[in-house]
């Protein structure tokens, strides 16, 4: 196969339909991914608080476009863990095995619900559900979440926040302790 030259006699490089594809692949995540940055930090920049909504808060009603791993629970009166992520961040990757572990150990009591949001819309689903089958995570999670992470000032993700059974917000990512003892002063 001869390729086609031009006058100064260098060759020129067609991409392949393959390289085109893989490409046209990673320009769509990486502007997804743009986006989902942009939104997190224009619309949330604004909050004095770090770590989104402080202690002492109420915990925003959880909306999302739509749900993962079943539908949001009946929250009413449970010690609720919401989690914020997206598929592209490398710390919530880092950070899902612990979010498992300690799932699993509060998962069976029946008042602790465990639910994680992120912006990503349903355009991504694919690429959530690989992110949530792939780190073990089992608990619901609502995608599109867009308003309930605004309400929620995350500020950078992952975020953690664990309100207690009357919707009080008493931990976030930048507080002192660890999630488990968050959970566990919740339920006193």
């Amino acid at each position: 196969m001869r390729f086609p030259t031009h006058s100064s006699g260098e060759k020129t490089r067609r991409f392949s339909p393959s390289s085109a594809l893989t490409l046209a692949i990673f320009i769509a995540v990486a502007l997804a991914g743009s986006v989902v940055l942009l939104v997190l930090l224009t619309g949330l920049l604004g909050s004095t608080e770090q770590g989104g909504l402080a202690t002492g808060e109420l915990l925003p009603k959880i909306e999302a476009e739509g749900w993962v791993n079943g539908p949001l629970p009946d929250l009413t009166g449970k010690v609720v863990v919401v989690d914020a992520w997206a598929t592209w961040c490398l710390p919530c990757l880092i950070e899902a095995p612990h979010l498992v572990k300690t799932y699993r150990r509060f998962s069976e009591r029946g008042d602790v619900v465990f639910v994680g949001l992120t912006v990503e819309p349903s355009g991504m689903l694919p690429e959530i559900e690989t992110f949530l089958r792939e780190t073990g995570i089992e608990w619901p999670n609502g995608y599109g979440a867009v308003e309930t992470l605004m309400h929620l000032r995350a500020e950078y993700i992952p975020a953690v926040w664990v309100a207690n059974k009357e919707g009080v917000i008493v931990w976030n990512s930048d507080s002192s302790g660890d999630l488990e003892g968050a959970i566990e002063q919740a339920l006193r």
